[in-house]
């Protein structure tokens, strides 16, 4: 009998114990987790020097990825990636040339001929794969076509019509001031470069002392607003002063009526004052702007 309560009483105690411990264990708080780490952030792998980038177009430029096959006489591979460059050039020069040209035009094979082997109107070539064999290398080639000087070599040669064009674009002028605005200028600049005939419009004709009445009929008219204003965060640097400029366009065939083309482009620009600021703004952003112009009528102009 003794033996069984001593048995009881021991088994009393042990639960005892593991209660307490339980407790004490319950009542800890719990231990805190060391924060986890951010992930390392993943670099992307290093590219290979021995792989050249690829070429990119830039206003009023045309990227032509060309495929060419030229032969390596005497294993010369550097005269024959020369010879791929330029067999590259005189195909994307075509392919563009052949765009602003129609069916007709493009039969006169002598003429595209000749544009297409202009040199300068491929502003940069690049060889982006080689697979070269002990005769022939095969190549993939980038080139980067100039459209403006391309357009006006068209006009040259007679692959485009001889479009009359006139220009006029409304821009706040200061008192005082003759001739026509910043953004017309820019604009005048770029289709002439391209071999357009441009010639003054009416209300410009008046200003200039000329009849309009003895002025050629133009095909086209460009009409438009530009407009500038100073830049809400003023440069950064002492004595600079910048401004912002909105330039919108139109080019509307005059016997029809027919929106050709329609663009707007935003700017901007600085200088030291803030009239020159805003000159500049208005320039650099008319000078985009009309390099889409000049594109979409040649564009329309190859239209049957």
């Amino acid at each position: 009998m003794v033996r069984r309560l001593r048995v009881m009483l021991a088994a009393g105690l042990l639960l005892l114990a593991a209660s307490a411990c339980l407790a004490a264990a319950a009542s800890k708080p719990p231990a805190r987790r060391a924060p986890a780490k951010p992930p390392a952030p993943t670099r992307p792998p290093a590219r290979d020097p021995a792989v050249p980038r690829p070429l990119s177009a830039g206003a009023g430029e045309r990227l032509v990825r060309i495929a060419v096959e030229v032969p390596i006489s005497g294993g010369d591979t550097a005269a024959a990636e020369a010879q791929a460059r330029a067999a590259a050039a005189r195909q994307a020069v075509s392919q563009v040339a052949l765009t602003f040209t129609s069916p007709a035009a493009a039969a006169n094979a002598p003429a595209v001929e000749d544009v297409a082997g202009r040199p300068e109107l491929a502003r940069e070539t690049r060889i982006t794969t080689a697979d070269p064999s002990p005769t022939v290398l095969k190549a993939r080639v980038d080139v980067v076509v100039r459209l403006v000087p391309l357009i006006a070599a068209l006009h040259e040669k007679g692959l485009l019509p001889a479009r009359r064009v006139a220009v006029q674009i409304t821009e706040p002028q200061p008192e005082g001031a003759a001739g026509g605005g910043t953004a017309q200028v820019a604009i005048t600049r770029q289709l002439l470069a391209a071999g357009y005939q441009v010639q003054v419009s009416p209300p410009q004709a008046l200003a200039a002392g000329v009849d309009p009445k003895r002025l050629p009929t133009a095909d086209v008219v460009i009409i438009g607003t530009a407009s500038s204003e100073p830049a809400p965060t003023p440069m950064a640097v002492a004595g600079f002063s910048s401004a912002r400029a909105r330039v919108e366009a139109q080019a509307v065939a005059v016997e029809t009526g027919r929106v050709i083309a329609a663009e707007a482009a935003s700017g901007a620009g600085a200088d030291l004052d803030p009239a020159s600021a805003a000159k500049k703004s208005i320039e650099a952003t008319a000078d985009r702007v009309a390099l889409t112009l000049v594109v979409k009528l040649a564009s329309d102009a190859a239209k049957p």
